[in-house]
């Protein structure tokens, strides 16, 4: 109420703010990210690939649900599947989910080369909220991406078409399998999943919002100057 603008990353927060303040003036800027014009095709790319900080407990869980519950089911259909977990700062209990399916590699410096190799990207979120730069991230690079209802919540992503999404672990199995299995369905999520994207989380959408601003904030001044 004290504010003059409140940013916030999602519509859903943009509509829940106005309906819990009416006269504030809230508005979105979301994530960015760039689209990579040249993505590899799904020939020889291998494995899954999840992506988190792990100072954030919902991507301890969303780890440990993947390995433990999920993967098992993917596994007997896809054995050389291997599920690359990446993040800063794992504690015990995700390091010690690596075996023969599960590699643990803590923090990278640049994700490019595993967007590049890996077949999928997961985001098994079981809770959190706001909008999850790792679905974004990942599908701006073109990379396919299996996500839960909590991890694509206010992206205004298309199921199906944009990205794949499942609640449970069997149906998130499933998705991942089809992905696998599927070259000419890899392809299509690729490249609508990073359009959505792109037209959505683009540079050029933060710039107009921010330019947006900045007028209203030119015209405030300049009206207030003429009433003075």
């Amino acid at each position: 109420r004290a504010a003059d603008l409140t940013m916030v990353v999602s519509e859903h927060e943009q509509s829940l703010l106005r309906g819990l303040v009416p006269e504030a003036d809230v508005r979105v800027l979301s994530n960015v990210h760039q689209v990579d014009p040249d993505v590899p095709g799904p020939a020889g790319r291998a494995g899954l690939l999840f992506v988190g900080s792990f100072d954030h407990v919902p991507n301890r869980d969303a780890a440990r649900w993947m390995a433990r519950e999920v993967l098992p089911l993917i596994y007997p259909r896809h054995p050389g599947t291997v599920l690359h977990v990446v993040g800063s700062n794992p504690p015990p209990d995700v390091l010690e989910l690596a075996g023969d399916t599960v590699e643990v590699h803590g923090w990278v410096a640049d994700l490019t080369p595993w967007h590049r190799r890996c077949r999928a990207s997961v985001a098994p979120l079981r809770f959190g909220a706001g909008v999850k730069g790792k679905v974004g991230e990942s599908m701006a690079a073109g990379l396919p991406t299996v996500g839960t209802p909590v991890a694509v919540e206010g992206m205004n992503l298309v199921e199906g078409r944009d990205v794949l999404v499942a609640a449970d672990a069997t149906g998130f199995a499933e998705q991942v399998v089809a992905l696998l299995a599927d070259d000419a369905l890899w392809c299509a999520l690729s490249e609508a999943g990073a359009a959505a994207i792109g037209a959505q989380y683009g540079p050029n959408v933060a710039r107009a919002v921010l330019q947006d601003l900045l007028d209203t904030a030119a015209k405030s001044t300049h009206d207030h100057d003429l009433r003075a």
